[in-house]
């Protein structure tokens, strides 16, 4: 009997996302770490237009990890100034908020996808 392979948020996934007018590509890298060896959850590279999560997590935590990282690039695609705001608090908020929604919405975000602005 051939094993069936359940896909997960890490396999689903596309390889890169459109954010504006940029494309970020996603990168999975386990054990994710910043440049002080400071173990990091996801990363938003603006400079490289790259989106990195750390595939280990649980697949909740993954996906708000996910919505996270991509609330920060919500910022620089929209022209939302730091100054005014801390940006991590409100990328903190809003990840769990994109998160939950998609969670307690299943198929609404793909359904709002198809008549998004282009």
């Amino acid at each position: 009997m051939k094993k069936q392979i359940v896909p997960t948020l890490v396999t689903a996934m596309p390889p890169r996302v459109r954010i504006g007018h940029l494309f970020y590509r996603l990168e999975w890298v386990v054990n994710l770490r910043d440049d002080d060896g400071t173990r990091m959850m996801g990363c938003f590279l603006n400079q490289d237009l790259k989106i990195q999560i750390d595939p280990s997590m649980p697949g909740p935590l993954i996906a708000d990890t996910l919505f996270h990282e991509i609330t920060h690039a919500f910022f620089e695609a929209h022209g939302i100034p730091r100054r005014r705001l801390d940006e991590e608090q409100v990328a903190m908020a809003l990840g769990c908020a994109w998160a939950q929604f998609a969670q307690a919405n299943p198929g609404v975000l793909e359904l709002i996808g198809m008549f998004a602005c282009a």
